[in-house]
């Protein structure tokens, strides 16, 4: 930061001396508030915030330069024993070149009433935890003591942070409903920054200038009342995406007698910068630590594919995900080959680099991961991730994640699926590069089942499943003993297993398919004297993850997906069908899905086939309504059932 002048120093001295006071007033609990049993707005809630206030300013420390400075408050109601886990706070403190964000000033009491009379009880010192959990950041936290349903707890607390060009986002909305909100962001005129909102509810932000001094000072103030929780819905990659929350992105500084500083920078700046790095650029291009191996995979004759292929093979098996997330390397890609563990970045990289050294067009992608959410606008903090791309002669691309043991070539794992990520150059320029997956998960399910006179069933059932639905099963069943696998079928399926066979389990470019051999009393119920049997068995869908009446969230598959049933079944000698369900076809608008359902029968043998198919991976909330009513239509309809009866034998 370039000098300036010692009159501006004393002013801003007098501007940080008048603006460090608490607004909250900590510590006025009332017996009414108590004795409160239920949110008045919201009588589901476990908890809520009865307030909020954040008050966020600037202040210059001489030598130390500028730190920022935010003040927290936090009150809190607690309605149930599922509301204590929000009485607990985690703060996130970023740290970078020797510089550390640090917390000050916590102070912390849980309110109890006891026999008429309230009663309090302290937070204390060793009740606060530290902990490392990147290289970027420590987690400040603490739970709030004495902790019984009807409490109150409140804690305020300040960070001091020397990262004044980057105020956090900050959230308007959480998953509890909130009474009372006040933001307020107090910036002198030197430092000039753009808003960016985001979120369903509208976010009222005042602004005034006021005149110091000796300077103006921009005021923005968030005031809101009555806040509702932002609950949770089925199909939605990261709530946060969609939490109402505001970014103050720093544009540039313009200080007296100094000339103006940008900071507010382009994609194109931002992948510059992070390929300079040493942790980044540096690392990509060193390669003599795997010459050796790269040789030894003889990829002379082979074709571009069948390189992409061998090296990404070759990667995953070699190195281990460390599960730590990152764009930059944590160990340094000669340690992490070394010793066989690294975090993505290391991986990721190493993979990149065996690639362009053996004459392939491979380049790095950094992406933010779906817990990480979504950056809206260029942002080096806003990225966490580094997957492979190659492009192939033809103009085709290839992605690829080695952290990911049981993933294929264009097979991503689904947290690394996350709108678009940005693809960068040897020379730093930067390309944007969908992420999402536009190769349809698929589940192909044969199912062939004999049920005798006695009502009992046996059977074979022939699985296959495909791309990420793939990696998926290979995640989940890989790593157990076929034992443990046998066991879980048996008891989710209410079936008996005598042999069981899975084919590809690690050829993981293949489909994987599973066969199984049964037997099971459970198929068939009787109610006076007729037989009912639902022709799907235990394949069908039972209940409908779209349960509200509106939605204003996004439906997200991840993938296209599609489901096959193909049934064959033989019904028991001795009985007649009643009724049987009917064929069905339906589609949602704009062939965003499909459904297909088809019965036939001859004699005493059924022959059923259903398809359900999603032809996008995202499904916007206005076509809710329809989708809603696509489910309930095809669970009504796989809910049907064969209804058998009794035959009648002649008279003699």
């Amino acid at each position: 930061m370039k000098k300036i002048t010692t009159i501006l120093l004393c002013t801003l001295f007098l501007f940080s001396s008048n603006s460090n006071s608490q607004e909250a007033k900590f510590g006025k609990v009332t017996k009414e508030e108590l004795k409160e049993t239920k949110h008045p707005l919201d009588s589901t809630a476990d908890a809520a915030y009865l307030q909020r206030t954040k008050k966020i300013y600037y202040q210059f420390n001489g030598s130390q330069g500028w730190s920022l400075i935010t003040d927290v408050y936090v009150k809190l109601k607690i309605y149930s024993e599922e509301g204590f886990k929000h009485a607990q706070e985690k703060i996130n403190l970023y740290q970078h070149g020797g510089k550390k964000e640090k917390t000050t000033s916590i102070k912390a009491y849980t309110y109890l009433l006891k026999n008429g009379n309230l009663e309090k009880q302290k937070l204390s010192k060793d009740q606060i935890f530290t902990e490392e959990t990147s290289d970027n950041y420590s987690l400040k936290k603490f739970t709030m003591p004495a902790l019984k349903t009807g409490a109150i707890v409140e804690w305020k607390y300040s960070i001091r942070s020397p990262f004044f060009w980057y105020i956090n986002k900050q959230n308007l909305q959480y998953d509890i409903p909130i009474n009372k909100l006040k933001t307020k962001i107090y910036i002198p005129e030197y430092f000039v920054f753009k808003q960016h909102t985001k979120g369903y509810l509208p976010i009222q932000l005042a602004h005034e200038r006021k005149n110091k001094t000796n300077f103006f000072e921009n005021v923005y103030t968030i005031n809101s009342q009555d806040v509702p929780a932002l609950k949770k819905e089925p199909f939605v990659s990261n709530l946060n995406n969609y939490r109402s929350s505001i970014d103050f992105e720093l544009s540039y500084t313009d200080f007296p007698n100094t000339v103006r500083e940008h900071y507010s920078t382009n994609w194109d700046d931002i992948c510059k910068d992070i390929y300079k790095s040493s942790k980044f650029g540096t690392e990509l291009n060193k390669h003599n630590y795997f010459n050796d191996d790269l040789l030894a995979l003889k990829l002379t004759d082979k074709s571009e594919a069948q390189k992409v292929t061998s090296i990404f093979e070759f990667v995953k098996q070699k190195l281990n995900w460390d599960k730590t997330s990152s764009k930059y390397t944590k160990y340094g890609v000669k340690k992490a080959y070394e010793t066989g563990v690294g975090n993505s970045a290391d991986i990721n990289l190493i993979l990149t680099a065996m690639l362009r050294e053996a004459g392939l067009l491979a380049r790095p992608i950094i992406s933010s991961t779906r817990d990480y959410g979504i950056p809206l606008f260029p942002t080096q903090k806003g990225l966490n991730y580094v997957i492979a791309s190659v492009k192939l002669a033809n103009g085709n691309y290839i992605l690829l994640d080695a952290t990911e043991k049981f993933s294929s070539p264009n097979s991503l794992p689904l947290r690394v699926m996350n709108w678009n990520g940005r693809l960068i150059t040897k020379d730093g320029r930067t390309l944007s590069m969908p992420l999402k997956s536009k190769i349809f998960s698929k589940e192909s399910q044969l199912l062939s089942i004999n049920i005798d006179s006695n009502f009992h069933a046996s059977g074979f059932l022939r699985s296959s499943v495909f791309n990420l639905s793939a990696l998926n099963y290979r995640n989940k069943n890989n790593n157990l003993t076929e034992e443990k696998q046998i066991a879980s079928l048996e008891k989710k399926l209410d079936i008996e297993i005598h042999n069981f066979k899975t084919t590809n389990a690690h050829a993981y470019h293949k489909p994987l398919t599973r066969l199984i051999q049964f037997e099971s009393d459970e198929f068939v119920e009787q109610i006076n004297n007729k037989y009912y049997i639902n022709p799907e068995f235990f394949l069908q869908d039972k209940i409908s993850p779209f349960k509200n009446e509106s939605r204003v969230f996004p439906i997200d598959y991840g993938t296209p997906w599609e489901e096959k049933f193909s049934i064959q079944i033989t019904l028991p000698q001795g009985y007649v069908i009643e009724s049987i369900p009917t064929p069905l076809g339906i589609a949602l608008p704009d062939n965003l899905g499909s459904f297909k359902y088809n019965i036939t029968n001859t004699g005493n043998k059924l022959s059923l086939n259903v398809t359900s198919k999603i032809n996008t991976d995202l499904i916007l909330p206005e076509y809710y309504p329809h989708l809603k009513e696509y489910y309930k239509t095809l669970i009504a309809k796989q809910s049907e059932k064969i209804v058998l009866v009794k035959k009648q034998t002649s008279a003699i």
